[in-house]
């Protein structure tokens, strides 16, 4: 007997470079060779609401970053240029970059001797770095530490892995004369602005060890997979009300 195959709903949480959640938008479902049609209508559709909502002016420079949890295919890149080229009176730079703890990396300071919790001889993070210490691997790669030795809750959590971050560009044998024009390749601005996202979500007070750009698009994945079984539900009421409201968290 064949495995039950499901279809995954591709999901857009846009938010502001300061971390102001904005809006989200889903992907309808549609068969393969419809997806960069409809991939491309949703995102022109939110980049003028967005547009619209935050008075950009034409000749504006905006930046497009997309934070994403695996390597994309070049279908995503001939999209997001097509809607660049299709709204020519904006500057639009834009970026595909890959958050993920799944690699070989990690990072130890011999100079952390730990830290001792008050009223209690339990040493925790000895070795591990202070929250924020980075190594740049290449031009695209940079591996950041979230969780310090401060932000471990006990000794037994043991070493915090970094988060690696990587700038994507198209593969194998793609041939885009202007893409080079539309990318944005800045891994410092990139690398930062990943970092203060791990400081703004809803959910907690304390900083996390991913940014709520995909710590929100993770809930809202869970929810809407359980959501598809309940009788009578419509998912399409996320593209009206719920638009703009936190309804994950």
């Amino acid at each position: 007997m064949g495995a039950e195959q499901n279809r995954v709903v591709g999901i857009t949480t846009f938010m502001s470079g300061d971390g102001q959640y904005l809006l989200g938008d889903k992907v309808k479902d549609v068969a393969f060779e419809n997806y960069f049609d409809e991939l491309l209508k949703s995102l022109k559709q939110s980049i003028v609401r967005l547009s619209s909502d935050q008075g950009w002016v034409n000749g504006n420079t905006v930046r497009l970053i997309f934070h994403i949890f695996k390597p994309i295919k070049n279908t995503e890149f001939d999209v997001v240029s097509q809607l660049v080229r299709d709204i020519p009176q904006y500057n639009i730079k834009f970026a595909f970059v890959t958050i993920g703890n799944t690699h070989p990396h990690i990072l130890f300071d011999k100079n952390q001797p730990g830290i001792t919790k008050y009223g209690s001889s339990e040493i925790k993070g000895q070795y591990v770095p202070a929250r924020g210490c980075n190594v740049i691997l290449d031009e695209r790669t940079c591996i950041v530490q979230m969780l310090g030795a401060s932000e471990l809750k006990t000794s037994k959590q043991a070493m915090s892995r970094p988060v690696l971050i990587t700038i994507r560009v198209p593969q194998g044998s793609y041939n885009s004369d202007d893409l080079n024009n539309l990318l944005f390749y800045d891994l410092s601005y990139i690398t930062q602005q990943i970092f203060s996202f791990t400081y703004l979500s809803w959910r907690s007070f304390l900083p996390g060890e991913e940014p709520a750009t995909m710590k929100y698009s993770n809930l809202i994945s869970k929810l809407l997979g359980k959501m598809r079984n309940v009788p009578n539900w419509d998912a399409d009421t996320l593209n009206y009300g719920l638009k703009r409201k936190k309804w994950f968290l």
